[in-house]
């Protein structure tokens, strides 16, 4: 067979029908110079929100797995008009479910894990000259139950499907031209990398960099799987990300600034702790962080995690943002620290924690503040004395 090419499209590059004929020609134009593509489609837009809204208005506490129904309409409605599209334009093009498509899950509701994945149809019909679209974000369990793989799941989806179909290229594309240092919507300066290895760009979705889903990113590294983040509208340019060497320098240089808010927290003994650990694990929740601090053991939660488990626990009250500061060496010149937590205790709030590690700094606040004004100020702090890679 030949080479194959896996493209991914998000909700935002899928808004509109006009933009789903333009992505159409854009797939048209590759497949007349491949004739092996295979295309991972998001919902159209805000869809997935207004059926979680629709869900939440139907019970307080809709079971999981009909959640994961409803949610999953919303991809199969943009890979069946892609179809659509593409056959009207001459090209041959067939859709799959998540399922269809062998995506193999456990099963777990809204955060499935992907299991296994059996692409003989998507061979099959790539074998026929036609474009394969896969709806993102879903699979199948083995218990023959629909499943999800959690919000931003398609990137999973490409990234899964790329490795078991051995693709040549993989292309996320959103509506950003690639991976930044900070969010260019908050500091228009900053210009996407070229290039960035598997564990930056892991670390930078793990933290609050929105471009890329972290566990897709986990996948990536864990399995040495190049590829590429674009602008939907722009084929040229984009990060490449892959098992690149880092530029090998005694200068501390800061990859990424970015944040996570509206955190949920519970503050408990040493004495409780294992406790409420393995009751979170046996309800299948997840845990965003766990430090320990004045005595006690913080853990802290995002939104979604949060609304399945805050009728069990007692949660503190308020919510928390964490900034988070990647580099490569800022931690091992004297002082860098120091400097840093002298300049937010300038702003007059005071940090609720801090932590310095070889490279991952984090700074924790009760959200008292809009955290996009918090972010600005300590990027323009770093940039003072220090370099950001890709910001001028």
């Amino acid at each position: 067979m030949n080479k194959i090419d896996v493209l991914k499209f998000g909700g935002s590059s899928l808004a509109t029908k006009e933009n789903i004929k333009n992505i159409a020609q854009e797939i048209k134009s590759l497949y007349l110079k491949t004739r092996k593509v295979v295309v991972v489609v998001s919902a159209m837009g805000k869809t997935t929100n207004d059926l979680l809204n629709l869900a939440y208005s139907i019970s307080a506490n809709p079971l999981e797995r009909e959640v994961d129904m409803i949610l999953t309409t919303g991809e199969r409605i943009s890979m069946a008009l892609m179809a659509i599209a593409l056959n009207d334009l001459g090209i041959p093009a067939v859709s799959f479910t998540g399922s269809q498509a062998g995506i193999i899950t456990n099963n777990s509701h809204m955060k499935a894990k992907i299991e296994e994945i059996r692409p003989y149809r998507i061979v099959e019909e790539l074998e026929k000259d036609k474009v394969v679209i896969v709806a993102g974000f879903q699979g199948v369990s083995r218990e023959k139950n629909i499943t999800s793989l959690g919000r931003g799941g398609s990137d999973l989806t490409a990234l899964a499907l790329s490795a078991s179909l051995k693709a040549e290229n993989c292309y996320i594309c959103t509506d950003v031209d690639g991976i930044y240092p900070v969010n260019p919507r908050i500091i228009n300066e900053a210009k996407p990398f070229k290039r960035l290895p598997h564990k930056i760009a892991y670390f930078m979705a793990k933290t609050g960099a929105k471009v890329m889903h972290d566990r897709a990113c986990s996948l990536a590294l864990n399995y040495n799987i190049s590829y590429t983040v674009r602008s939907s509208f722009n084929t040229n340019g984009g990060t490449m990300v892959g098992d690149f060497n880092e530029e090998i320098k005694e200068n501390p240089a800061i990859y990424s600034i970015n944040f996570l808010s509206n955190l949920h927290m519970i503050k408990t003994t040493n004495d409780n702790i294992k406790t409420i650990l393995n009751s979170l694990s046996v309800k299948d929740i997840n845990i965003h962080s766990l430090i320990f601090n004045d005595g006690n053991y913080n853990i802290f939660f995002k939104e979604e995690e949060f609304n399945k488990c805050k009728e069990y626990y007692s949660f503190e009250q308020g919510t928390y943002v964490i900034f988070y500061i990647i580099s490569a060496g800022f931690n091992d010149f004297s002082g860098s620290f120091a400097k840093l937590y002298d300049n937010l205790y300038s702003f007059g709030i005071k940090p609720y924690h801090v932590e310095a590690n070889t490279f991952l700094d984090s700074i924790f606040y009760k959200q008292e503040f809009v955290p996009e004004e918090m972010l600005v100020k300590i990027v323009d702090i770093l940039r003072k004395e220090y370099k950001i890679l890709n910001l001028g």
